[in-house]
C-alpha cells in the first residue's frame, strides 16, 4: 500500500468515526459513480463553478457571509 493510500484510508476511517460519534449516517457512493448521488454532485459542481471560483475567504465567518445568500437563492429561488 502506498503512503498516500494509507493516509487516505486513515482519514476516511476518522471521518466515519467522527460522523458516527455526532449521530450522522454517512451514505457513501462508489468512486467514479456520481449518478449515485446526482443532486449533491450537481450542487457541489455549481457551487464550485459559480461561487468558489470567484472568491477568496480569509476567515470562515467571511465565507459564511458570502455563501449564505447564494445557498438561499439556490435552494429557494432558483429553478431546479
Amino acid at each position: 500500500m502506498h503512503a498516500f493510500s494509507a493516509r487516505k484510508s486513515i482519514l476516511s476511517r476518522a471521518i466515519l468515526k467522527w460522523a458516527a460519534h455526532n449521530g450522522m449516517n454517512m451514505a457513501l457512493s462508489d468512486p467514479g459513480k456520481p449518478w449515485q448521488d446526482g443532486a449533491e454532485e450537481r450542487f457541489n459542481g455549481e457551487f464550485r463553478d459559480e461561487r468558489l471560483g470567484f472568491e477568496w475567504f480569509r476567515t470562515r465567518p467571511e465565507g459564511e457571509v458570502v455563501i449564505k445568500p447564494w445557498r438561499r437563492h439556490y435552494n429557494a429561488i432558483r429553478p431546479h
